[in-house]
């Protein structure tokens, strides 16, 4: 159950507790009803406004800073979930680093889990949302080769185990699918440089 539903099942269940001890029987007055019906549709319009706003329209990917009202090195994982809502998954990456992760969305947000504050260091885009960076790489658009273009000479990261190949720039980093139809190593780069950006990671700029 999401935060959402579980919040209106929540007032519901309070509001016919509170009929019960009225003496109304368990019935619900047309009052409390009204009041669970508007708490619906706000809960509701709030978390479409959202999606919305991430995944219909492109947004503004600042390198080395963040997105909007989440600027890394500033804003808290506190500040996310009271921005956005409880409707994520939280991912404990061993004892390092914290991820709040709204699917619905297409974002990731990263803390470190031993710092008291938890302030952000890292955001992760991805489909659904839609957005471009500052110097106008569109996510899931542009490709690979329209980065190097822009940011200049890449440097390339895979692991054994990844599915996707990264290249590094400072503050900024870039995600295409690996093509599992080669040799994962070496990389082949021509081939690779003709994919289409599918994640992209700002990093604080130290």
């Amino acid at each position: 159950m999401t935060h959402a539903a579980q919040l209106i099942f929540n007032f519901y269940s309070l509001a016919c507790r509170h009929a019960l001890y009225a003496g109304r029987y368990g019935q619900c007055s047309m009052k409390q009803r009204l009041s669970i019906l508007i708490l619906i549709l706000v809960t509701s319009c709030s978390h479409t406004n959202y999606i919305d706003r991430y995944t219909a329209t492109d947004n503004l990917i600042m390198d080395g800073k963040g997105m909007d009202s989440f600027e890394l090195g500033k804003a808290r994982a506190q500040d996310v979930i009271k921005e956005l809502g409880k409707d994520f998954e939280e991912i404990k990456h061993k004892d390092y680093s914290g991820e709040i992760y709204y699917k619905d969305l297409g974002l990731s947000f990263y803390y470190f889990q031993n710092e008291r504050t938890k302030q952000l260091f890292a955001i992760y885009f991805k489909a659904p949302f839609k957005g471009k960076t500052t110097k106008g790489i569109i996510l899931n658009k542009a490709t690979m080769e329209d980065v190097v273009q822009i940011y200049g000479p890449p440097v390339w990261t895979s692991c054994d185990m990844c599915d996707t190949w990264t290249v590094e720039y400072e503050g900024i980093e870039f995600d295409i699918e690996r093509d599992k139809s080669l040799p994962h190593f070496p990389l082949d780069e021509e081939r690779h440089l003709k994919k289409i950006v599918i994640g992209i990671t700002v990093i604080e700029n130290d």
